[in-house]
């Protein structure tokens, strides 16, 4: 059940992606920045953002620790339970010991007075008293010891009985707290996905703010004021059509929602090729942002191009290495880096820290729009991509052999 809500949440989140800059334009786009100024704006709401996920990241991790909590008491509650069942247990075997004994006792009073009543030593026990009141002691004498022996039969069963309700409800305590333990667990297993997701929102958010904060610093060096528009500042080159990102390859995973992972892809995955080959720019820009280490993606660049008068940014993701620099203007022929992607190779084994690579290939996204300029967070930057194969790309499978 939790993993079907898990999938229905998943493909209702893509389906979101996919159609919800069309629908709803004014929920995912951001608001463009025109100058330095607003870029300044952009950042601070970044930064803002990262406050609110530290928050949420301090209360999240204060939540987990109480379910550990409560999950290491609960524990220790069953060891002590165990050690009580055990002793409930013991107790029933000595009680039902100590009435086995009771029994041959009193079978044995009961033979005695039979005996002696034949033999008249009963009566003559009872007889011989001297009085009236030592001939009542008497009997009540053989009374006594008749009761003692039934009653401690009867107290015996009854702690029989008091010890086996124990431990019934001793197991059942024990059920409970093997649920609440159960419970606990699929909490904390949601509380650390929650935690895993902060992680990787907060580590985005860190590469967002190191990317904005660079943007504003190339605009600086070529604007001459902080309020001149954006688009009067820089000269970057433009394209007027599409390069593939390697010399050969294929694809081996569309764009869109896949089965299975349970997820929205924002690109397509380039495979036939070993690490370390080249990846080319597929279009000429300049190279806007570099993410190092991504839990999930790795080694990435991010380009800002322009193709037929259309601005797009690019990403190339799972990269082996790195080969440009930040603001290096980029033509189609420029290595942007080589081909990534095991997260268990040798190159990676030691650190793992992508973990969404599943073998060499390249993830290559295009978005509509300047990352980063047009728009600022990395919900709007999915809610830009586009389908990269428009671009001119053969069908899944199909390889090709020039760019």
């Amino acid at each position: 059940m939790k993993r079907a809500i898990s999938i229905i949440s998943r493909v209702l989140l893509s389906l979101l992606f996919i159609f919800g800059y069309f629908i709803y334009p004014d929920m995912v786009q951001a608001k463009k920045a025109n100058n330095i100024v607003e870029l300044k704006e952009q950042l601070a709401e970044l930064q803002a953002q990262k406050q609110k996920q530290a928050s949420a990241k301090a209360q999240t991790q204060s939540e987990i620790n109480a379910k550990k909590n409560s999950i290491y008491k609960a524990y220790q509650e069953k060891e002590n339970i165990k050690g009580e069942v055990e002793d409930a247990k013991n107790k029933i075997s000595e009680s039902e010991e100590s009435i086995s004994k009771a029994k041959v006792d009193f079978d044995n009073v009961l033979k005695y007075y039979q005996v002696s009543s034949k033999n008249n030593n009963y009566l003559e026990y009872v007889t011989d008293a001297s009085s009236t009141t030592e001939l009542i002691m008497r009997i009540k004498a053989v009374e006594r010891v008749t009761d003692y022996y039934k009653n401690k039969i009867t107290t015996l069963k009854n702690l029989i009985v008091e010890k086996q309700n124990l431990q019934v409800e001793l197991n059942e305590k024990d059920n409970q707290l093997s649920s609440a333990i159960t419970t606990y667990s699929n909490a904390l297993d949601e509380l650390n996905d929650q935690m895993e997701a902060i992680d990787e929102i907060a580590e985005d958010i860190d590469s967002q703010i190191r990317a904005q904060e660079e943007t504003i610093k190339y605009y600086k060096s070529i604007c001459e004021s902080e309020t001149q528009a954006l688009s009067t500042c820089t000269n970057d080159p433009q394209s007027f059509g599409w390069r593939k990102p390697t010399v050969k390859g294929r694809v081996s995973s569309l764009f869109g929602y896949r089965t299975f992972d349970n997820a929205f892809h924002p690109g397509i995955d380039i495979s036939g090729n070993a690490e370390g080959t080249p990846e080319y720019a597929s279009a000429a820009g300049r190279v806007a942002a570099i993410t190092h280490r991504s839990n999930c993606g790795g080694n990435m660049v991010y380009l800002h191009v322009t193709v037929n008068g259309q601005k797009y940014t690019l990403v190339y993701a799972h990269m082996l290495e790195i080969k440009v620099k930040l603001n290096q203007i980029v033509t189609t022929d420029t290595v942007l880096g080589t081909v990534g992607g095991y997260s268990t190779s040798t190159h990676y084994s030691k650190s793992g820290y992508d973990r969404c690579a599943y073998g060499a290939h390249l993830h290559y996204g295009i978005s509509t729009g300047w990352y980063h300029v047009d728009y600022h967070t990395w919900s709007s930057f999915i809610s830009h991509m586009i389908d990269p194969m428009k671009t001119g790309f053969p069908s899944k499978g199909v390889y090709w052999y020039k760019r």
